[in-house]
């Protein structure tokens, strides 16, 4: 469970369902899904890349999974291009190995979500243009940044 009071947020929060617990901060709640102690983490909208670059190493390593709310690869750039920061804008998700069907449900419901699509905005996302799309463009400029 995050800390930011988002609609985004909350929404992703109700999508999981079950108990939240608020806990520390991003290296935290990795290590809580890593180590088993949490099937499913969420972090608000603030986290910058490097918090969660070795954390979602530790979760990958254990078997688990790490991407944006939209179910995206998190993408570590020193120098990232606009609109890109090395702010998450786009949160992050971390679930345990057993949970990995339930992030990648999460993610589908957030990709529907209109208060998550508000997100994609800076990105150029159109009314009418499909999530994949914009999220394929977005993949593309935050690969020309590495």
């Amino acid at each position: 469970c995050g800390d930011v009071d988002d609609r985004a947020l909350e929404d992703a929060y109700a999508a999981v369902g079950g108990r939240s617990v608020l806990l520390g901060g991003t290296g935290q709640k990795c290590l809580a899904v890593a180590e088993g102690r949490a099937d499913i983490a969420i972090m608000n909208f603030k986290s910058s890349a490097w918090d969660t670059c070795a954390p979602e190493a530790l979760v990958r390593a254990s078997g688990g999974k790490v991407t944006d709310i939209f179910g995206e690869r998190i993408l570590h750039c020193a120098d990232p291009q606009s609109p890109a920061t090395i702010v998450n804008t786009c949160g992050v998700v971390a679930s345990s190995a057993e949970f990995t069907t339930n992030h990648d449900e999460l993610c589908q419901t957030m990709r529907d979500n209109s208060h998550a699509r508000e997100l994609l905005k800076i990105w150029g996302l159109e009314e009418q243009e499909t999530i994949q799309s914009i999220l394929d463009r977005r993949q593309k400029q935050l690969i020309k940044g590495i």
